[in-house]
């Protein structure tokens, strides 16, 4: 009696390559409704206050114009306040830069919704199925911040242009007939976009060290606004305080997207967002390492 061997169906090995896994975590993120209502939110804030903030420039115009023609006549100038006092080319600066007024408040959203996007999968567990579906963690990682990179990128520079057309009406029209789309203002845009894409790095950077959504957002809040008043309440009780300041992230992007900037600044656009772009890397960077060689349970 002969025995029939019955062929078998050869084994398969399904792999999930990175452009796999990088559709996946864009489809994570895009079904999440929190991400869109976060998403209009910080659109709706960022266009908020480039209107109300040209209410501001237009008195702030009115009185660079006083100042500029009494000094024109030899009169004394008006009595302002010197954080108030700004000559016709500043405030034109500043128009050109509206857009970007909002930015700290939008960027703090952001980088809450970049906690978010990975901590909520460590208080749900979901994590774990995560890592078994990729075994290769810096896969996920490099995902999630690929994803939040290109998605706080638009977001900061759609709502900058939002925010400089819907201010055009609002401004005193001797500001907005001096303004025209041009290098600047371009710059300004996308420096508010890559504000809001380092801030979604601390994000995502806390909140794969914290594993914890509340912790992570309040490690954005501490090092974002929480240091900036406590170093503004001691800038003049020691020297290195007040030299400090001007390195802290908020000043660091208000740096980064200022429209004429003075030349005898300490630091300028470029080097103000290299070093913000170390102040995101750093928890980003060690987000990877605990996300990629701890347990998932530690």
């Amino acid at each position: 009696m002969t025995s029939t061997t019955l062929p078998t169906a050869p084994t398969r090995s399904y792999k999930l390559s990175f452009f796999g896994t990088l559709r996946s975590e864009f489809l994570k993120f895009r079904t999440l409704a929190t991400n869109w209502v976060m998403l209009l939110l910080t659109i709706a804030i960022m266009i908020g206050m480039s209107a109300a903030y040209a209410t501001a420039l237009n008195r702030f115009y009115q009185r660079a114009l006083e100042t500029q023609a009494a000094l024109e006549a030899g009169g004394p100038s008006p009595q302002v306040r010197p954080e108030y006092s700004f000559t016709v080319d500043q405030v034109l600066d500043m128009a050109r830069s509206i857009g970007g007024v909002g930015m700290m408040f939008g960027s703090m959203l952001i980088a809450s919704i970049a906690v978010v996007f990975i901590g909520a999968e460590y208080a749900t567990r979901q994590i774990h199925s995560t890592m078994t579906a990729v075994p290769r963690r810096s896969s996920i990682y490099i995902s999630k911040l690929l994803v939040l990179s290109v998605w706080s990128f638009l977001v900061g520079v759609i709502s900058a242009v939002a925010g400089y057309f819907v201010a055009q009406p609002v401004l005193d029209p001797g500001i907005s007939e001096q303004l025209s789309v041009g290098t600047p203002t371009v710059l300004n845009w996308l420096g508010v976009g890559l504000y809001c894409l380092l801030m979604s790095w601390m994000g995502l950077g806390f909140g794969a060290i914290l594993r914890n959504n509340a912790g992570g957002i309040v490690m954005v809040v501490v090092l974002m606004f929480i240091s900036t008043i406590v170093f503004g309440l001691l800038a003049e009780t020691a020297d290195w305080v007040a030299d400090f300041q001007p390195y802290l992230p908020i000043n660091l992007g208000e740096t980064m997207t200022t429209v004429g900037l003075p030349e005898d600044t300490d630091i300028n656009n470029l080097e103000a967002g290299i070093w913000l772009g170390v102040w995101a890397l750093v928890p980003a960077l060690l987000g990877w390492f605990r996300f990629t060689f701890t347990d998932a349970k530690g």
